[in-house]
């Protein structure tokens, strides 16, 4: 079996490693890889010589030359004709294309790229994909996020040419690992087997049981997520004046390596220190000072309201699963003019984004009349548990909405959207918006057997690995307590259960 992993980051090494542990359960030959980081392709290779030997396609290498070349409108609109969706959904995703170069770091709308560049890196991309599958013949591809322009490329390109396509992703419970067909939307397979009415095992709806109750008591918590509070932020602070010189000094040898120069994933390790360091504690100091937040006590005395919590930006919850709601003043100015006369909406900002925004950001919120802002580092589910209704781009917080009883509007794409609508209604269309939350309400009504059933099927298809705390080892990210598995251990259980998923696949011949 021959499979092409596509690659961002860290991903690279986990598919190294994962590509061999998977040999010891299926007969597999020499991978394919598609890279975007050239700087960790580097350090890679002496981690893992044998990936000079792999067939190999990488991100800096189009992008330079589509920046360089002119654009060929005619073949990019030939590529358009045989793909079922805008190829500008390819370039949204990818925020280091589509945002500003410092859009890590703080809310930066202004594209890095013009027109003619961002069309001429397309085209160079969508060709070179499209060559590299035709050369290599995959028996499948496993990508690991939608995140980066090839990410989605290489999902059109496979499903064009019937070549089974898999995305291992977090399954935002637990520690729970899963396999989803499709990275830009829901899985249609696992929503199939739910609206078929297809019980889960008992054990996993055993499990299922014990965590709802969890998440009823504490939230939901996931193996990955980022952990921010105000104590972290305080503490860069006082790390400023070290930072900025590690970062002027990494910038410098970058600056000097040819190819690190080029690649489009080298951050400014400046800027970064820059903006995380001063920028990010003292415009959260600034905002806590001149921005009435309310407090867990005000909250409480709000009366009836409607609780939107931010979405971090750019990141994949907005740039793939809520592609239309970009702006997201204007996601909270509908939800204000669709909310019940009397009801007032409570905005959260997530708390990774305390720092990015300006001041003025806050204020054009308070700007519209029935808004009031949340203290950021509040946990969401003191909040949740006092709102009426809970209004959600994509994310966790409307699952966690759900099960805690509370009628949750859905404006993009999440998993749990096939819960019954009389719990979580999907507005597709915002002219209707203030009736598709009238009708929620008056016609709410909880559903135990379809909560349980849904996290029993999630935990029938997923597997329990702490893969970023372990095995992509990122620090300050929440780590499933009281599992001892060592690092190859975690290995193991991934690649049995990623192994399980190709050994049934049934092989479609690959277009010519």
């Amino acid at each position: 079996m021959k499979l092409l992993g596509v690659t961002m980051g860290g991903f690279l090494q986990v598919f190294v490693e994962l590509h061999k542990h998977i040999s010891s359960f299926l007969p597999l030959n020499s991978p394919a890889i598609f890279v975007s980081d050239a700087n960790n392709y580097k350090n890679a290779k002496q981690e893992f010589p044998e990936l000079s030997q792999y067939k190999t396609l990488t991100e800096w290498d189009f992008i330079e030359r589509g920046r360089k070349n002119s654009v060929n409108v005619e073949i990019l609109k030939e590529y358009q004709q045989r793909f079922p969706v805008s190829l500008w959904r390819t370039i949204l995703a990818d925020r280091r294309l589509y945002f500003g170069k410092h859009c890590k770091f703080c809310q930066d709308y202004s594209s890095r790229f013009s027109e003619t560049e961002l069309l001429g890196i397309l085209c160079a991309a969508v060709r070179d994909i499209d060559a590299f599958v035709d050369n290599y013949r995959p028996d499948a591809i496993i990508g690991f996020s939608s995140v980066t322009l090839a990410d989605c490329l290489f999902e059109l390109v496979a499903k064009e040419k019937n070549i089974p396509y898999f995305q291992l992703k977090s399954a935002k419970v637990q520690n729970r690992m899963i396999i989803s067909e499709t990275g830009m939307g829901n899985c249609p397979i696992f929503a199939h087997r739910y609206e078929s009415g297809k019980p889960a095992s008992s054990a996993s709806t055993k499990l299922a049981k014990h965590i709802i109750e969890e998440i009823r008591g504490q939230g939901l918590q996931y193996e990955g997520v980022i952990d921010f509070n105000v104590s972290r932020l305080i503490a860069l602070f006082h790390t400023a004046f070290g930072k900025l010189i590690d970062g002027f000094q990494t910038d410098l040898k970058s600056w000097r390596d040819p190819v690190l120069r080029k690649d489009n994933h080298r951050e400014s390790a400046l800027a970064k220190a820059y903006f995380t360091t001063v920028v990010h504690p003292i415009r959260m100091i600034s905002s806590q000072k001149r921005i009435p937040f309310l407090s867990a006590q005000q909250v409480k005395s709000q009366g009836e309201y409607l609780f939107y919590p931010m979405h971090f930006e750019p990141e994949v919850a907005l740039q793939v699963f809520g592609r239309p709601y970009q702006n997201q003043i204007e996601v909270v100015r509908n939800l204000a003019l669709s909310v019940p006369v009397g009801m007032k909406v409570v905005v959260k900002e997530h708390p990774r984004s305390v720092g990015f925004r300006s001041l003025d950001y806050y204020k054009k919120l308070l700007e519209i009349p029935n808004v009031r802002l949340v203290d950021p580092f509040l946990p969401a589910f003191e909040i949740v548990k006092y709102a009426s209704v809970v209004a959600v781009v994509s994310g966790t917080i409307g699952l966690e909405a759900a099960i805690c009883g509370k009628p949750v509007v859905v404006l993009g794409e999440v998993p749990y959207q096939v819960l019954p609508n009389s719990m979580v209604i999907v507005c597709r269309d915002l002219f209707n918006l203030d009736c598709d939350i009238a009708e929620l309400i008056k016609n709410y009504n909880y559903n135990e057997e379809a909560v349980e059933r849904l996290l029993g099927l999630i935990v029938d298809d997923s597997v329990a690995v702490n893969f970023y705390s372990k095995i992509l080892g990122k620090t300050e990210r929440v780590a499933e307590a009281g599992d001892s598995r060592s690092r190859h251990e975690e290995f193991l259980a991934l690649a049995g259960y990623v192994a399980s998923k190709l050994f049934t696949l049934k092989k479609s011949p690959t277009k010519s």
